[in-house]
């Protein structure tokens, strides 16, 4: 899926040399990248009362800027939204906006039952 969204990351290598300046391949549709841009920007950014959009998304773009520059971290969070848009059509289940530690106590709670 990732791929076919082209937000792939490109490898450069040869023999012993390792690139460390990876992009972005942009194999994949335009569209979905664009729309993807357009719906990681709209999760970071706070609605007209002041509040934010998406907390969770925004705390992991805050996380990334930390380490990442902000055009990197605002890919990570489409890599991000991408990853839960194929969960949720995995899943077949309505999206849920939960903190990572409901995400652990709900993934502890379901090993328990299959133990």
């Amino acid at each position: 899926m990732v791929t076919y969204c082209g937000m792939d990351p490109s490898v450069r290598q040869s023999g012993n040399y390792v690139g460390t300046k990876n992009r972005v391949t942009k194999r994949g549709s335009p569209f979905l990248r664009r729309s993807l841009y357009m719906a990681a920007t709209t999760a970071i950014r706070k609605n007209g009362k002041g509040s934010l959009v998406n907390e969770v998304i925004y705390d992991y773009y805050q996380k990334k800027v930390q380490s990442k520059t902000r055009k990197q971290a605002l890919g990570a969070v489409m890599n991000k939204l991408l990853r839960i848009i194929f969960s949720v059509l995995k899943s077949k289940q309505a999206f849920r906006v939960i903190t990572p530690d409901e995400q652990v106590q709900l993934y502890q709670k379901c090993q328990t039952k299959a133990a």
